[in-house]
């Protein structure tokens, strides 16, 4: 039985909110088809995830992941204000932007191709990166939004292969091998090594 039939030539925009109820499989057709889940809980199981090229779990809503569902195809976006779990790692596999809000949580291990991007949303409270270097530190590029408020939390290196654009906080060091194009605020005892070739542009 198909619950859901999304078909043409694709641009299809599913969301879900708590209490939603599915029977069957969704079935979805054509490109650029749009994902998001608004409140409550949902499955990938009942989810053709990997044919979406936007995924959205807002605030305070959870998607858990299962089986095959764990990857993201490439050129897929995937926002993430709420929470993401049931697996130990979500894979991204190429040109993906990731895009969190301050209250994101995303298992503990991300693994990606080559060419993804990492958006930084702004919005009310202060975000906090944890575990950037073992989690975060191969993205082509990063973004911090305009009026967004983020720490990268411990000591930080970001390295040669990632841009960085907009102002942060780093929680303790930071090591630039890049360039960064925005302000950095430091704690009191924080440290900044601009290694050479490296810049902090805030102009």
């Amino acid at each position: 039985t198909t619950a859901i039939y999304l078909g043409g030539l694709g641009n299809n925009f599913l969301a879900l909110g708590a209490g939603y109820r599915l029977i069957g499989a969704i079935q979805l057709y054509g490109t650029d088809n749009r994902f998001e889940l608004i409140s409550g809980s949902a499955s990938s199981t009942a989810l053709p995830l990997a044919s979406f090229s936007t995924v959205t779990v807002d605030g305070g809503a959870t998607l858990t992941l299962a089986g095959t569902q764990t990857a993201f195809a490439t050129g897929t976006t995937l926002s993430v204000s709420g929470t993401i779990n049931g697996v130990p790692a979500v894979t991204l596999q190429g040109g993906n932007l990731l895009a969190l809000g301050s209250s994101y949580s995303l298992p503990s291990i991300l693994a990606y191709g080559s060419g993804n991007r990492l958006e930084l949303l702004a919005g009310g409270q202060r975000g906090t990166l944890s575990g950037f270097d073992s989690r975060f530190a191969d993205f082509s590029s990063i973004t911090f939004d305009g009026g967004s408020n983020w720490t990268l939390a411990g000591d930080v290196t970001i390295g040669a292969g990632t841009v960085v654009s907009g102002s942060f906080t780093a929680g303790s060091g930071l090591t630039n091998q890049s360039t960064i194009s925005g302000s950095v605020a430091l704690p009191n005892g924080g440290t900044l090594d601009n290694q050479a070739g490296a810049t902090v542009a805030t102009g």
